[in-house]
This record gives C-alpha cells, sequence and structure tokens, in this order.
C-alpha cells in the first residue's frame, strides 16, 4: 500500500486523516454500566423473591406432625375426614403446651 492511495481512499470518504470518527454507533460506559447495575438490581429482586417462596413452602411443609399428614393422605385417598378433625385438634393442643 503506498501512502499516496491510502490518502486519496480518506478523501474520498470526506475526512482527513486526523479527523476524528464522530459518526461512531453505539453505546458509552456510562451507559453500559448503568444497564448493568440495573440488571444486578433486577438478579437481586428475583433471587430474594425466590429465597422468600423456598422459605415460605419450608415453613408450610414443617408446620404439621407426621400423624397430622397421615390423616390427611389417608383423607384424600378415601374421602374420611372425620378422623383428621380429630388429630388436628389433638395437634393444635400439644403445640399449644
Amino acid at each position: 500500500m503506498d501512502p499516496v492511495g491510502t490518502c486519496a481512499a480518506v478523501r474520498r470518504l470526506g475526512r482527513s486523516e486526523g479527523e476524528a470518527n464522530t459518526n461512531r454507533s453505539g453505546f458509552t460506559l456510562v451507559e453500559l454500566l448503568i444497564a448493568a447495575a440495573l440488571g444486578v438490581l433486577v438478579i437481586a429482586a428475583v433471587v430474594a423473591a425466590f429465597a422468600g417462596g423456598v422459605r415460605v413452602w419450608e415453613r408450610a411443609r414443617g408446620g404439621a406432625s407426621p400423624a397430622v399428614e397421615a390423616a390427611l393422605a389417608i383423607e384424600l385417598w378415601t374421602g374420611f375426614s372425620a378422623p383428621v378433625e380429630e388429630m388436628w385438634s389433638a395437634a393444635e393442643g400439644a403445640v399449644a403446651s
């Protein structure tokens, strides 16, 4: 490549060799940092919501005694619910003591 050909090509584009390219498209560093910060906030909110849901689910699973869970399973299978009510009131009495 000879320098004369390069200068001619640059002039054809309408720029001199020392002229800066001011028509660049893209994002600035500030825009990228703001987008990254917003992304981190969204991810943190999703993780916090998921962790809260897991805690609630674990509390709900651990709230009943095994006897009450067994009675509820029998009720689901058979449709007979009288023992469940008795066991539930007995379980509430044991928790209150």
